[in-house]
């Protein structure tokens, strides 16, 4: 049962990036509301769960905005699986552990951006970026999930017990 509301997840979380949340901009960032359901569902059901959906969610993207197919779902796999196999090390029960990570992984996702923008020759200014949108972008994404964490632990039943 979990399996479906997770698809279903992703397909709505997918449905309110493009239509809302691509629209929410300040000084000209809007978040990207699909680094924190990522992060929420590794942290709550592992790095299975949390690679898949990753991997899932980054082939719809790259489908319908990336030059390069796969880039995004390989950068969203990866971030899944590591931070679902952290579970252990985690308190996934407290937000502030969830929204570092989203902090995290939305630097690290930007430092992959830049790599795609290198190799398919869209470059950006980094130095002008690095000044105040990421730190705009990283604060969203950041209180987005506290949102979706607070929404999926009404939504769903989070796994006690983790086998490997």
């Amino acid at each position: 049962m979990n399996r479906i509301r997770i698809l279903l997840v992703i397909i709505i979380s997918t449905i309110l990036q493009v239509t809302i949340f691509s629209k929410i901009k300040v000084l000209g960032v809007s978040p990207n509301f699909a680094l924190p359901v990522i992060a929420a569902l590794s942290v709550g059901f592992g790095s299975y769960i949390g690679g898949y959906s990753g991997l899932f969610f980054g082939l719809i993207e790259d489908v319908l905005f990336s030059k390069l197919l796969g880039f995004r779902a390989l950068i969203y796999f990866i971030m899944g699986f590591v931070i679902g196999n952290n579970e252990y090390r985690l308190n996934f029960k407290d937000n502030r552990t969830g929204m570092l990570i989203t902090a995290g992984m939305t630097l690290v996702y930007f430092l992959f951006m830049l790599a795609q923008g290198f190799v398919t020759g869209t470059y950006l200014n980094v130095l002008n970026y690095l000044k105040g949108p990421i730190i705009i972008e990283i604060v969203f994404n950041s209180m987005l999930y506290f949102l979706a964490m607070k929404v999926f632990r009404k939504i769903f039943i989070f796994p006690n017990i983790r086998f490997y």
